[in-house]
């Protein structure tokens, strides 16, 4: 029998904002933060970096397919759709709406 392994990647919750709602209990509509952050060593097995560029290449792709996150990493259950999206120095910046959808809902109640 072989030994599972849960790999998971970690990153400050720092410098999200989130944006609509339209009231003091209403539900936010989009958040913008860093997504991942160049040269911070994450908490998995083998603690990876990010280096400048790192993204690049793919950002294009990762527009024109509208997906950020799913609900604890399910690719399945999207919680939202890509704004913008850019490296900058700190990393990758994006900014995103979210989907009205249960799992939306509950990121958005816990942003």
């Amino acid at each position: 029998m072989s030994e599972s392994r849960i790999e998971r990647k970690v990153l400050a919750l720092d410098g999200v904002e989130t944006r609509g709602g339209g009231g003091e209990h209403a539900l936010p509509t989009s958040y913008s933060g860093h997504a991942s952050a160049f040269f911070v060593p994450d908490q998995s097995w083998y603690t990876d970096i990010i280096a400048p560029g790192a993204f690049a290449d793919y950002l294009p792709q990762f527009l024109a397919r509208g997906f950020v996150g799913g609900m604890n990493h399910d690719w399945c259950q999207p919680i939202g759709r890509p704004l913008p999206a850019v490296e900058d120095a700190k990393g990758l910046a994006v900014e995103a709406s979210i989907s009205h959808t249960g799992h939306g809902t509950d990121v958005a109640r816990l942003l």
